[in-house]
């Protein structure tokens, strides 16, 4: 089970962007964002650990990871979402969540996408926090 050393080999809780890996397409850091008629499949680690803690689903990832962050910091029901606990947390520690894109799809297969990926994250023990994990 990833996070307790066994198939990564690091100490227990960490994670780095191999355990990940499979068909990364990574977009960078900047404003760049997927082709016309395609999504990408996001993943927001822990960005002391590297452990997978939420997988979405955005055809903007730089703007996505903003309103993770904000909706944390509001007082709207958005914010008692398990994502946005853990995002609060972070903040509350000095740190923000780090996003990394998995992959990418059209329109039509981003869903069955973002579920593969939860199942594959979930399959190596990944402990997630989206709340519907039984796509």
């Amino acid at each position: 089970m990833i996070g307790d050393g066994e198939m990564t080999g690091r100490r227990q809780g960490t994670f780095s962007d191999e355990d990940y890996r499979g068909s990364v397409s990574e977009l960078g850091n900047d404003d760049q964002e997927v082709s016309r008629g395609s999504n990408s499949v996001y993943v927001l680690l822990h960005p002391a650990t590297r452990e997978p803690r939420y997988v979405g689903k955005t055809a903007f990832p730089s703007l996505r990871l903003r309103e993770h962050i904000s909706t944390a910091r509001s007082k709207g029901f958005e914010s008692l979402r398990p994502v946005s606990l853990w995002v609060r947390e972070l903040a509350d520690e000095g740190l923000l969540p780090e996003m990394m894109v998995i992959s990418t799809a059209s329109t039509d297969d981003i869903s069955a996408t973002e579920r593969f990926w939860i199942r594959e994250i979930c399959s190596k023990g990944g402990r997630l926090l989206n709340i519907r994990l039984n796509h």
